[in-house]
């Protein structure tokens, strides 16, 4: 039972809104034809001309400021190509100097190099000759060792000999 009641008011809230929608279709369509019989006067004329006059004279000022801005933006270009060119030639007459301080510290350099290897070729004889002197000393104090151990060895015989007095 409360499922048939539910389908009626269902049918019933159906059946209203379409009927609301016929209603508001209605309104609509006499709304319009209200509108639509009424007769407007389009045949009035309006000055424009203060308005014309307003856009040219702001036309004029427009192209006044815009000449204006052109003139100081080529002015601002004219001095900054001028600055850039400057820097550029500041810059090279700088990195020119700095290769020919390269240069010849480069040259003073390789010659420092040659004279310290001179020198140091020199001190390497030198430590060479010492190394030699002293193997050649080495050699004479075993050769001493040798014979003062020989005679040592001497010394003991004769001492531990009785005979030999």
């Amino acid at each position: 039972m409360i499922d048939k009641l539910t389908n009626y008011a269902s049918i019933i809230g159906v059946i209203g809104a379409i009927g609301g929608g016929f209603y508001a279709w209605g309104e609509f369509n006499t709304r319009l034809s209200g509108i639509e019989n009424k007769e407007f006067i389009v045949n009035e004329t309006v000055d424009l001309g203060p308005i014309n006059d307003k856009i040219a004279a702001l036309e004029v000022e427009i192209l006044d400021r815009m000449s204006a801005l052109e003139d100081e933006w080529m002015d601002r270009d004219n001095n900054s190509m001028d600055n850039i060119l400057n820097d550029i030639t500041g810059i090279k007459n700088t990195v020119d100097n700095n290769k020919d301080k390269s240069n010849e510290n480069d040259q003073q350099l390789q010659k420092n190099i040659t004279e310290l290897s001179s020198d140091i070729f020199k001190e390497f004889g030198k430590v060479r000759d010492l190394i030699k002197e002293l193997e050649t000393k080495i050699a004479i104090t075993d050769k001493q060792t040798q014979l003062n151990g020989i005679l040592i060895e001497e010394i003991q015989e004769k001492s531990s000999n009785p005979l030999s007095n």
